[in-house]
């Protein structure tokens, strides 16, 4: 599908920048899912921790957005969306491993609060 929406604008997309987006994409979405994670641990019922994790994904994204290029942009850096740029490996093939160091570690940073804070509950 990427390669006919290419087409039909005139511009190629290589196929390895193409790989990358894929594999590079699974530490973004492993940190998105680690959110969720802690929020099903937290709150007492899963429809609410779905809320509350879809707010804060949501609520991350848009702090990021909104703080690049502004002397607040240090307050991005916790927003996953902030280390996986999707349109800079497909359009430059730039790829940041610094980016998936820091989503590696913020997944496995909200694992390790997740199983502690379970461990924690009365069950």
């Amino acid at each position: 599908m990427v390669f006919v929406g290419g087409d039909l604008v005139g511009e190629s997309v290589a196929v390895a920048d193409l790989l990358a987006v894929h594999v590079l994409s699974i530490p973004y979405l492993f940190a998105c899912a680690s959110i969720g994670l802690v929020t099903s641990v937290v709150a007492g019922r899963a429809d609410i921790a779905q809320r509350i994790a879809l707010g804060v994904v949501f609520g991350l994204y848009l702090v990021e957005s909104l703080v690049v290029g502004t002397d607040y942009e240090v307050a991005g850096v916790v927003a996953p969306s902030r280390h996986y740029d999707p349109a800079a490996i497909l359009i430059d093939s730039n790829y940041d491993p610094v980016g998936v160091a820091v989503l590696v570690g913020m997944t496995g940073l909200l694992l390790a609060v997740s199983v502690v804070w379970f461990r924690r509950r009365d069950l």
